[in-house]
């Protein structure tokens, strides 16, 4: 008998981005929470939160990696000066979270 399931799981590192149209011409992603019966997971970053926004213009279909780094630089008169910088660079390509709606699978193996 085939079993039919009406949403498939994601992975808990995928944050989906939801878009929301501002005005005409104008949209902007904002993250959202998935409704899963596991316990709810929030990004460990500090890039994105729940609630907060990006850009369209900074979503591209191949995705994006930004990567925090330490920099530690001499000013001139000797002194030591140290911040976090942020490096965006292209994602490997198009990816998936492996989200399905109403999917029927076979129990039995096919002979």
């Amino acid at each position: 008998m085939p079993v039919y399931r009406v949403q498939s799981t994601t992975p808990d590192y995928w944050f989906p981005l939801v878009p929301i149209m501002e005005a005409p011409g104008s949209i902007h992603f904002r993250v959202a929470t998935m409704n899963t019966e596991a316990a709810p997971v929030s990004p460990r970053g500090r890039l994105i939160t729940p609630g907060q926004w990006v850009h369209e213009e900074e979503v591209p279909r191949e995705g994006a990696a930004v990567l925090r780094r330490p920099v530690l630089a001499r000013w001139f008169d000797g002194t030591w000066h140290s911040w976090t910088r942020r490096e965006k660079a292209p994602g490997t390509g198009e990816s998936s979270s492996g989200l399905a709606f109403d999917t029927v699978r076979p129990t039995d193996p096919w002979p």
